[in-house]
């Protein structure tokens, strides 16, 4: 018996397909009403006036040259809002202020900057139309409404959903173009192709990272599928023949058309990488030292070839010298540049749900372990383990954002995992758990609203800055709390030590002096937990503000900021 009819399920819950939609629509409605509720609430993230800023000037000065350390797909859409009410790119040179200054247009903030954060919500609904179609199309609707009801519930996902930033665009975007690859695989059409060619464009323009997740998980899918084949299908040569020229043909149209959407999000630009950025030579001939024959090449690299979206390579060349560099990082208590390779197991501990991650234990069991094995669930395994195999060699630990696109087959092999207990559990036991599961995840939500961006869950305790910062927790998001935390406690002066990227002269504080490190002050104290821990600073380890650990603080802003008041001694 297939796995889509055994579990086609008109014993669990008899479901129509236009029920299944409606339920579908519903939850992803209530989502995205949850997404919406966080605009207003957070400021500015560290990030987000630099991916503004960029998309504007592709929006506007019809170019991309500001900065090209991500692809424009996602910037575009966070800059269209202000752009369709009449923002235009500002004159300047500074990347962040650029962005500052298309938030406080005409006095607006708050409105911008929701008006910003707007355009992520379709690629949240792309996103959440992955998850429905693929799960159904593998397993059926209840197992597919249940991966929804999972993956729309994650306040990881709710977090980024809520940004104006470029991680959830990658979200929606990678798992289409695996959706389409597994589509491929199964019937190599020219349709199909066509469609694996749009979806996979879209995912390099969306971000880098598909550039390493894409072939990962497309490998690992295709060799899963080719290990998972029943023996008995064996067809004769001919057809043997016919297929492969089959493959071959939508294989090229797929190229060709991830190349054309790609070319076509750069502008059609084609140009020397000297004209894409200012630094080409440096940064070419940095990568040119490993080949010493290449020793009189950059040059005429540089200057004298004219090639398609030259930004593109520039781009990934500049994000992989970051990489070998390393960035300041913080994890568990200690302090490195150069990353940790069990960063990211780390993260999806203690930034993911318990209850998904209880069924994605089993999901995964059920997809290698099974008697008879599914290839459907175990192709959305491998795609998954694959995402967190090249994240273990990441350098650049900032974030559970740098591995969002888990998210989405994660909740497929969940939801599947929640389908079987209850269906092979003899009894009420099964459904009761899964039943407990469910709604442990949904409280973990609701508890946490609107606080999605620094969840963790119960293993973290009270202090989860113990366990991780960066982006996880402390991303500047909590400056429009502090502003109504410093008027509640009448504060008038104040010594500010910030971990983000706003103009703090431009949001109606106090009078304000710089809190620097290994200088005790007296007065009202406000300390971001990044700089509170000297994250910035790792060879200090935490030094820079020990004094304050002699205070305890009279408030904590939102769950980021410290706020400290230090009497005369």
């Amino acid at each position: 018996m297939s796995a889509h009819r055994f579990t086609e399920e008109g014993r669990l819950w008899p479901l129509s397909p236009a029920l299944a939609r409606a339920l579908a629509t519903l939850v992803v409605l209530l989502a995205c009403g949850r997404i919406v509720a966080t605009h207003r609430v957070y400021s500015q993230t560290a990030d987000e006036p630099a991916h503004v800023a960029a998309g504007m000037e592709w929006l506007d000065k019809h170019r991309y040259t500001i900065d090209i350390t991500h692809p424009p797909l996602s910037r575009i859409a966070v800059a269209l809002g202000p752009f369709l009410e009449g923002a235009s790119s500002p004159d300047r040179e500074n990347l962040v202020e650029a962005g500052n200054e298309l938030f406080h247009a005409n006095n607006r903030y708050r409105h911008n900057l929701a008006s910003a954060r707007l355009g992520n919500l379709p690629f949240f609904i792309l996103a959440s139309a992955v998850v429905f179609y693929w799960a159904g199309s593998l397993f059926g609707r209840t197992t597919a409404l249940g991966a929804l009801v999972l993956f729309t519930t994650l306040p990881p996902v709710l977090a980024h959903a809520g940004l104006a930033t470029t991680d959830l665009a990658v979200t929606a975007c990678l798992p289409l173009a695996l959706f389409c690859w597994w589509r491929w695989l199964e019937r190599p059409t020219a349709g199909r192709g066509v469609l694996l060619g749009v979806s996979s464009g879209l995912a390099v323009l969306a971000k880098f990272s598909t550039l390493l997740f894409f072939p990962a998980c497309a490998t690992a899918m295709l060799v899963t599928s080719f290990l998972s084949k029943r023996s008995g299908d064996v067809s004769n040569s001919e057809t043997t023949r016919s297929k492969s020229t089959l493959r071959l043909r939508s294989g090229a149209m797929a190229l060709v058309t991830t190349l054309l959407i790609v070319w076509a999000g750069y502008r059609f630009s084609f140009e020397t990488l000297a004209e894409a950025h200012p630094d080409a030579h440096k940064i070419v001939e940095h990568f040119a030292q490993r080949f010493s024959s290449a020793a009189s090449l950059p040059g005429s690299i540089v200057d004298g070839w004219l090639i398609p979206a030259p930004a593109l390579p520039m781009g990934v060349a500049i994000v992989q010298r970051h990489n070998e560099s390393g960035h300041n990082a913080y994890l568990l208590g200690d302090y490195r540049s150069t990353g940790w390779w069990y960063y990211f197991p780390v993260v999806l501990l203690y930034k993911s749900p318990l209850a998904f991650l209880s069924l994605m234990v089993v999901g995964l069991a059920l997809a290698v372990w099974r008697k008879r094995v599914e290839r459907g669930s175990l192709a959305v395994a491998a795609g998954a383990s694959a995402i967190l195999v090249v994240c273990l060699t990441s350098r650049i630990d900032i974030g559970v954002r740098h591995i969002l696109p888990i998210y989405p087959l994660l909740s497929i092999l969940a939801a599947r995992a929640a389908v079987m207990m209850r269906e092979q559990s003899g009894g009420v036991i099964g459904r009761v758990a899964v039943c407990m599961l469910f709604c442990w995840q949904l409280g973990s939500g609701v508890v946490a609203h609107p606080d999605y961006l620094p969840y963790f869950n119960e293993l973290a305790g009270n202090h989860p800055d113990l366990v991780l910062l960066d982006s996880n927790l402390d991303w500047g998001q909590d400056l429009m709390r502090l502003k109504r935390a410093l008027k509640q406690w009448r504060v008038d002066e104040l010594h500010i030590a910030y971990a983000g990227s706003a103009d703090l002269g431009r949001h109606d504080l106090p009078k304000m002096h710089e809190l620097k490190r290994y200088e005790p002050v007296t007065g009202w104290v406000a300390i971001s937990e990044t700089h509170l821990k000297d994250v910035g600073s790792p060879e200090d380890r935490g030094r820079g503000y020990e004094w304050l650990k002699f205070y305890n603080p009279v408030a904590r802003v939102g769950r980021s900021i410290l706020l400290y008041y230090i009497p005369q001694r």
